[in-house]
C-alpha cells in the first residue's frame, strides 16, 4: 500500500499507509481540524508535455467507473469533456470536479489545485502549506465559549486569565471572531 502525507491547516504534517481508494480528507491528530491528502505534483512543463501518453476520459476509466464519476461531477456542477484526464490523486471524492484537468489548460488547473489545497508543486511555484484560502474561519460566540470551556478543562491554569485572553487564544487556534 502507498504512504500519502497529510497535512492540517495548523501547520501539521504526517504520513499514513493506507489504500488508494480511502478518504482524502482527515481529522488532524494534534487539533483535530481538517487535514487533507497531499499528492505529488505531475511534471508539467507544458500543457502538452502533460497530455503526452495520457489516455482521454473515455480511455480512462471503464464504462461503470466512467458514468458514476461524470454522474458525481454533474451532481457538483461540473460537465467534464470528453478531453479531460481524471485525476484520482487530486481528487478529495470519486467524481471530484477539480480531477479532471482540461486538456488545453492543464498546468493552470493544477496549479490551483495545489494551491487551493495547500500542496507543494514547487515546479509550479506553489510551496507546501502555500493556499488561496488565507482567512480562518469565523467562530460563533458559542462556539468561542465552549472551546474555551474545554481549554480551561484541559488546562486549570487558564481560568485564571481573562475571559478576553481566553476567547483570543481560542480564535487564534480555531479561527477568527
Amino acid at each position: 500500500m502507498p504512504r500519502y502525507d497529510y497535512l492540517c491547516k495548523c501547520g501539521h504534517k504526517w504520513d499514513v499507509i493506507e489504500p488508494h481508494d480511502a478518504t482524502r480528507v482527515r481529522k488532524c491528530v494534534e487539533c483535530g481540524g481538517r487535514a487533507i491528502r497531499l499528492f505529488p505534483c505531475p511534471n508539467i512543463i507544458t500543457d502538452a508535455t502533460f497530455m503526452k501518453g495520457r489516455k482521454m476520459l473515455g480511455d480512462q476509466l471503464q464504462a461503470k467507473d466512467l458514468k458514476y464519476r461524470l454522474a458525481q461531477a454533474r451532481r457538483a456542477g461540473y460537465r467534464p469533456s470528453p478531453n479531460d484526464v481524471y485525476m484520482p490523486t487530486i481528487a478529495e471524492y470519486a467524481g471530484d470536479p477539480k480531477a479532471f484537468v482540461p486538456a488545453g489548460n492543464a498546468r493552470s488547473h493544477i496549479k490551483k489545485v495545489c494551491e487551493n489545497m495547500g500542496a507543494s508543486c514547487e515546479e509550479m511555484g506553489v510551496k507546501l502549506g502555500q493556499s488561496r484560502e488565507t482567512e480562518a474561519p469565523k467562530l460563533a460566540p458559542k462556539l468561542i465559549r465552549q472551546k474555551a470551556q474545554e481549554m480551561i478543562q484541559k488546562d486549570p491554569s487558564l481560568a485564571k486569565r481573562s475571559s478576553g485572553e481566553i476567547a483570543e487564544l481560542v480564535v487564534s487556534k480555531y479561527g477568527r471572531k
